[in-house]
């Protein structure tokens, strides 16, 4: 699975990504569109139209809604904003560069977390039989071998890795999950990663379907932090059986509860 394209007009892009959201749900609609991007189903009617140009602060939202890549982002940035891109990336940088040396690494790792194959890069360092090799790790993953060079790069730069013996590595630190608000932005595309990756999975019958269930039901909202911590026990508990024999292949276990109706709450 290769990342994202990068963004050569945006308006093009945001065509594309309604497109294909309506193409996997016939249903989906112009203004459900717009509600999730964060701006009027107008607005983004005459944005599409070039009848209306997009403001940075719009731009901005869409690419934290969208969860896109720091790359599609700044692609994103200078293709709706022109030359003014680089006044708003700088004041970005402003705000970065007041930050310390810890907190710098840390938004490093975050974006880190946000492409799925860093995190697989970190569990085929647990194989033994794994090589420090980027065309190894490109051909297990079935990624190319410039994303497979720079995510090998990155993670030994960040300390999460380190090599091992003649030609081996191994994972050197865990890489602890967050859910802060300030990184919604990549823990969202890590989320959209893992469920891709998923349907890819079920497309090419790579995966037994009884791994795979789900349930529809109607809850109790008021025992949703209940429902996170069970869910956080048996993905713990669950990682401790599997890891605890032989580690031979990288598997990903994705557990997701969200609705699937409006709010009925205060209405007959």
């Amino acid at each position: 699975m290769e990342t994202a394209p990068v963004i050569d007009d945006y308006r093009l892009w945001l065509v594309k990504e309604l497109t294909e959201r309506t193409r996997r749900n016939p249903a989906y609609s112009l203004r459900a569109f717009a509600k999730s991007l964060g701006v009027s189903a107008p607005s983004l009617s005459q944005i599409l139209s070039g009848k209306r140009p997009l403001s940075r602060k719009a731009a901005l939202k869409i690419i934290d809604r969208c969860s896109l890549s720091p790359d599609q982002g700044r692609a994103f940035l200078m293709s709706a904003l022109g030359e003014d891109w680089q006044s708003a990336l700088h004041r970005i940088e402003e705000t970065a560069e007041t930050q310390n040396h810890f907190q710098q690494v840390q938004l490093e790792t975050f974006r880190v977390i946000a492409d799925w194959y860093h995190y697989a890069i970190l569990s085929l360092g647990d194989i033994p039989t794994n090589q420090a090799r980027p065309a190894w790790i490109a051909k297990k993953l079935n990624i190319s071998l410039r994303t497979a060079t720079h995510a090998f790069e990155r993670l030994l730069k960040l300390g999460l890795i380190q090599k091992r013996g003649k030609g081996f590595y191994q994972s050197a630190q865990p890489l602890a999950a967050t859910t802060k608000t300030e990184l919604s932005s990549a823990l969202r595309h890590c989320h959209l990663e893992t469920l891709r990756l998923a349907e890819k999975a079920l497309d090419e019958g790579d995966a037994p379907l009884e791994l795979f269930s789900s349930v529809t039901m109607a809850i109790d909202e008021s025992k949703l932090p209940q429902a996170r911590e069970l869910i956080t026990k048996f993905r713990r508990n669950l990682c401790r059986l599997l890891e605890s024999g032989k580690r031979e292949r990288v598997y990903t276990l994705a557990v997701g509860l969200f609705p699937v109706s409006a709010p009925t709450r205060g209405h007959s």
